[in-house]
C-alpha cells in the first residue's frame, strides 16, 4: 500500500497547530497572574510566544520564522527535559521531550 502524499500538507499544518496548543495549554497557568519574579513565567512566555510565531511561520512564503520558531522551542524544551530529568523517563519527563522533538522537526523542516 503506498502512503497517502496527497494529506502530507494537511498533517504537516495539523502537527503545527498541536505543538501550538499544547505549549499553550501547558504553560497557560504560568502566565496568570504575571510574576516577573519568576523563571516559571519567563520560560512560560517564550514558550507561547514562539509556539504563535511558529503557526504564523506557516502562513509565510519564506521559512525562517519556522526555522528560529522551531529552533527555539527546541532549546528551551531540551532545557526544561534537562533540568527535570532524574535518571529514568517518566511521563513528566516526556511532557517536554514530545515537544522539544517537534520543534526539531520544524527546525530542520522549515514550511
Amino acid at each position: 500500500m503506498k502512503p497517502f502524499k496527497a494529506g502530507l500538507p494537511l498533517a504537516h499544518w495539523l502537527l503545527r497547530i498541536s505543538l501550538v496548543l499544547y505549549i499553550v495549554l501547558l504553560f497557560f497557568k504560568d502566565l496568570y497572574p504575571m510574576n516577573f519574579n519568576s523563571l516559571q513565567f519567563y520560560i512560560a512566555a517564550v514558550n507561547c510566544l514562539f509556539a504563535i510565531l511558529l503557526l504564523f511561520g506557516g502562513l509565510l512564503s519564506k521559512q525562517n520564522l519556522t526555522v528560529v520558531s522551531g529552533m527555539a522551542i527546541t532549546i528551551v524544551f531540551a532545557y526544561l527535559f534537562a533540568t527535570n530529568f532524574s535518571g529514568v523517563v517518566s511521563h513528566g519527563t516526556m511532557l517536554y521531550l514530545m515537544p522539544c522533538f517537534l520543534g526539531f522537526y520544524f527546525f530542520t523542516k522549515g514550511n
